[in-house]
């Protein structure tokens, strides 16, 4: 027959604190009561790193700890914990918020307890040292685990009743969503006082689950499937964006992406000539010219001349032009107008360059990248979601502006 227990802290008082009321026991008791309270802090001990979404890195010990547990009795064996809650202080006073806070649940025995599973946790920083106001708050753990080295509700066979000698000793490795990273160790040595309650299934682990996605960007890293290769960076995992010839492999397919074409960024200007280098199967060059249609844009479109840029540009002898127009698709705007499909008439596409006028207003970036999108694909765009292409700013499906595999787009 077993017995299960709940169990919290036990205050810093004893059977030996009972005074008879003289003025010189008083005295002794006030020094006993200040001793106790040093060995209950003495009994935790913790060196936890804790690194913040701004990358800032602080350390969290324990200036005082608080403890919960179950614990289930048996008369020839040690009692067992079945669950564990703790909180570390690491602030200046006990009373500080600046702690890590964890329950597990279905204890038993050594093992790891993950936190989408047997354990929750948190971090709070809002009285730590460094941290900038910013990012001052709790953060709730979201992935990770704990392991438990060691973990008892005493040394010998007890029943209920009494103050318990809880002893935890383990590892802690989690992460919040929003990009905290708490890992290091702990000891938990304290008495607590047991108040009974029901058991509970087991939910230890044999393995370490580790921290599968560290950056949650939905791509796991070497402690799950390994397809991330820089789990410390949501921007780089299987299918990212991998800028050209910057040697980084950002997309995770074992090399930097290589283009003959040119990069340009946002406010930057190239003088570099577009070369075309032939290339086994190549059927010919695709330029594609698209360019915004805001007030800005009428004098670039004005002296847009096709015949100058084809006789600039080296290997353009069989290219094949296009062109098309976009402006700032928040309001009325249209993402993406396709005036002159691919074809090596280049009177015909100077005309539709001839014939475009320019309105008001500026353009953002992601005018830009809808409208290369649209350029590529052809895939079209049902601007106001209503299932129909009807509407005067929805972008028609089409054939993509480009036909061939050797395109750049200007």
């Amino acid at each position: 027959m077993s017995i299960t227990l709940l169990l919290a802290f036990l205050a810093c008082t004893s059977d030996k604190d009972v005074v008879s009321g003289e003025e010189g026991d008083t005295d002794t008791d006030t020094d006993a009561d200040t001793d106790t309270d040093t060995d209950t802090d003495a009994d935790c001990e913790a060196s936890l790193e804790v690194v913040l979404p701004d990358a800032t890195t602080i350390a969290l010990g324990c200036t005082g700890a608080t403890a919960e547990a179950s614990l289930q009795f048996d008369p020839e064996a040690p009692p067992a914990v079945r669950s564990l809650g703790v909180r570390i202080g690491g602030g200046e006073s006990t009373a500080a918020d600046c702690y890590l806070d964890f329950d597990l649940t279905g204890v038993c025995g050594v093992g790891w307890y993950t936190l989408d599973g047997a354990a929750s946790g948190a971090v709070a920083t809002l009285d730590c040292a460094g941290v900038a106001d910013e990012i001052d708050r709790i953060y709730p753990l979201a992935a990770g685990s704990i392991y438990l080295s060691e973990v008892s509700g005493g040394a010998e066979p007890d029943a209920p009743g009494g103050p318990n000698d809880l002893r935890a000793v383990g590892t802690i490795s989690a992460r919040s969503s929003d990009g905290l990273l708490i890992s290091g160790s702990f000891v938990i040595d304290q008495e607590v006082f047991a108040i009974a309650v029901e058991g509970g299934e087991c939910l230890v682990e044999e393995t370490d689950p580790g921290l599968a996605d560290l950056d949650f960007d939905g791509w796991e890293g070497s402690a799950g499937t390994g397809e991330d290769c820089d789990d410390a960076d949501a921007a780089v995992h299987p299918g990212a964006y991998d800028r050209p010839d910057d040697g980084l492999d950002t997309d995770c397919d074992g090399a930097d992406r290589t283009f003959d074409g040119v990069v340009v960024d946002a406010g930057e200007t190239t003088t570099t000539e577009l070369g075309y280098v032939t290339a086994e199967g190549a059927v010919g060059l695709d330029i594609s010219l698209v360019l915004d249609t805001t007030c800005s844009m009428g004098g670039s479109i004005m002296t847009l001349d096709v015949p100058t840029i084809a006789a600039a540009t080296t290997g353009a002898g069989d290219a094949r032009w296009a062109f098309a127009t976009f402006d700032d698709y928040r309001g009325a705007g249209k993402p993406f107008t396709l005036r002159a499909q691919s074809s090596d008439d280049l009177a015909g596409v100077q005309a539709a360059i001839d014939t475009t006028s320019t309105g008001s207003g500026t353009v953002g970036s992601e005018a830009g990248m809808e409208a290369l999108y649209q350029a590529l694909t052809g895939a079209g765009y049902d601007q106001d979601c209503d299932g129909f292409y009807d509407s005067p700013t929805d972008v028609t499906e089409s054939v993509n502006m480009i036909e061939t595999t050797n395109s750049k787009l200007l």
